[in-house]
């Protein structure tokens, strides 16, 4: 039955001899309590079930039954300690003592008072079990609210659409939810178990990371594989985090283990059709090169060198994405690669800036079309000439930008050419997504080259 805030201050009294119970009722309507007399302890026990702050009981009740109420204090729930105030009679025989010792041990929060009674003593018996019992009912309200906040906290556990699990400090299980048994084959309850007991081959580099979030850290790691003791296997996404108590102190950690084994096993398969892509191109491109050999008729052949050297610096460009699996490759890298077969002074500078595969080719092809006419007509023709390669990533409004630059110096002196050849359209649109033509200056000191593109033109796209 459910207890009323009206019940649970009320204050119970059994005396079925005598005035003792008119006298108690009348004293504690004086102090503003309620007293409610009872008949027996069959009628007490009821009442005591409806919701009660002390009871005021005459010890001769207990002659007849004391066995019913035996019961009922020991079956109290944890929170409850309910205070009785048992008036008893002065009197030396050892046989009264004896039954008072023996009600004080069976209903255990107990105070005695003996006749006469005093009004002074039953109140403050009264009041200080009054404010026993109503720290009591404020246990209980704690401890039901701390039970439906942990029912609440394992229903979320149990039916979160992630495999989750929450452990204490010595990594049992507490919480799980039905993904985690489903994701890992588990059909029987491991609330209780030990994680290491439920996956033994757990690697040490994992339990040191539990020890380390039990100590306070947070970490996540997007994919690692865990191989069970069967040989199957799982690409995992851990996350691992400590829980606390309502003290502040680290109870446990909380775990979040995402199966990405299908994502990872399609981007290992991608990756191998990628490298072999990259690898018949590169085949081919030695195809190609070997067909423009035997196509051009003589062997000196400005046309056939000009080809085959920008051909080799496009196969050179995709030996370096070969090797990165196509995922793309650094400007820096191209532009020493371009470079390293080229005699002088070149100095290269810049922020780490990685290409993707066409952006790549492009800029190798460019630095070598300008290492190609430096080492013909420019500043690599002479012993005090130099080459100055920088570039730099700056913000035009909201737009981040690649700035690409080319300066020679100490070379003879440079005079524009008679016609736009082929070298001068591949510098002019080589690199794909320039906002306008690059910036061609044919000065007296030396050429300058350079080229401003949106960064996002030129980098791989984030996953």
């Amino acid at each position: 039955m459910l207890q009323t805030p009206e019940f649970r201050t009320r204050v119970l009294v059994l005396a079925p001899t005598g005035r003792d119970a008119t006298a108690a009722v009348d004293q504690l309507r004086v102090a503003g309590l309620t007293g409610v007399v009872c008949t027996n302890v069959l009628d007490l026990i009821g009442k005591l079930n409806d919701g009660a702050a002390v009871a005021i009981i005459a010890e001769e009740a207990f002659r007849s039954d004391l066995a019913n109420l035996r019961r009922w204090v020991a079956k109290q729930p944890p929170w409850s300690d309910f205070p009785f105030v048992v008036i008893t009679t002065r009197g030396l025989y050892p046989k009264e003592d004896a039954l008072r010792l023996g009600l004080i041990e069976t209903l255990g929060n107990v105070s005695l008072l003996e006749r006469p009674l005093s009004a002074v003593s039953l109140m403050s018996a009264v009041q200080s079990g009054l404010r026993t019992r109503q720290r009591q009912y404020e246990t209980e309200r704690m401890v039901e609210e701390l039970r439906a906040s942990e029912e609440r906290l394992r229903l979320f556990i149990e039916h979160a659409p992630a495999a989750l699990v929450m452990l204490d400090r010595d990594m049992r299980y507490l919480a799980v939810s039905e993904r985690w048994m489903k994701d890992f084959g588990l059909t029987k309850s491991i609330v209780g178990r030990s994680h290491y007991e439920v996956f033994p081959e757990m690697p040490e580099t994992w339990r040191e990371d539990h020890r380390r979030c039990l100590a306070g850290a947070t970490e996540q790691h997007p994919a690692d594989k865990l191989i069970r003791a069967d040989g199957t296997f799982y690409w995992l996404k851990r996350e691992i985090r400590p829980w606390r108590d309502n003290q502040g102190r680290i109870g446990g950690i909380v775990l979040s283990w995402e199966d990405v084994t299908a994502s990872r096993q399609a981007q290992e398969r991608q990756q191998m059709l990628m490298r072999e892509v990259l690898h018949r191109t590169k085949n081919l491109l030695a195809v190609i090169q070997s067909i423009a050999a035997g196509t051009f008729q003589r062997k000196e052949d400005p046309a056939q060198q000009a080809f085959l050297s920008r051909l080799h610096a496009l196969s050179k460009a995709h030996g370096l994405l070969t090797d990165a699996s196509g995922l793309g490759v650094m400007l820096e890298e191209i532009a020493r690669d371009q470079l390293a077969g080229f005699a002088g002074t070149i100095d290269i500078k810049g922020p780490p800036v990685l290409l993707k595969p066409s952006a790549a080719q492009s800029f190798a092809l460019v630095v070598h079309e300008l290492a190609t006419n430096a080492a013909k007509h420019g500043a690599l023709t002479h012993p005090a000439g130099s080459v100055l390669v920088r570039w730099d990533i700056h913000a035009d409004g909201t737009t981040r930008k690649l700035r690409f630059l080319w300066q020679e110096r100490g070379g003879p002196k440079v005079r524009r050419p008679a016609r736009k050849g082929f070298g001068t359209l591949l510098l002019e649109h080589a690199i794909a997504g320039m906002d306008s033509a690059p910036s061609i200056e044919f000065a007296t000191a030396g050429l300058t080259y350079q080229t401003e593109t949106p960064l996002d033109m030129l980098t791989p796209q984030k996953e």
